[in-house]
């Protein structure tokens, strides 16, 4: 299970990765890096839209374990997702210094 604190960022930048984000530009990397299996990349892939596979992704993220946080970080990263990668680590700054409250 992945910790409280990226739960609770992802959550807060989600309306930013579901507009932004190409699913097909990460999940090679997820797939790599074991975040996804190909079993879940294939459900994930069957959405129709861009919006809904990066929907599917955010719902399975949390449980995909510790390191999926980092991993799916590192994957925005080499995707050239600068502002998202931005706005994810501002929001986890935001969360370790508790000046944002949930």
């Amino acid at each position: 299970m992945m910790d409280e604190a990226h739960i609770r960022v992802l959550e807060r930048c989600q309306e930013g990765i579901l507009h932004d984000l190409d699913y097909d530009l990460v999940c090679a990397n997820l797939i790599l890096t074991g975040v996804l299996s190909w079993k879940l990349h294939h459900i994930i892939s069957k959405r129709p839209t861009n919006r809904l596979k990066a929907r599917a992704l955010m719902a399975l993220l949390p449980r995909r374990g510790p390191l999926a946080f980092q991993r799916f970080l590192a994957a925005l990263d080499a995707a050239d997702y600068v502002w998202l990668v931005e706005d994810i680590n501002r929001a986890l700054y935001d969360v370790y210094t508790n000046s944002e409250t949930y």
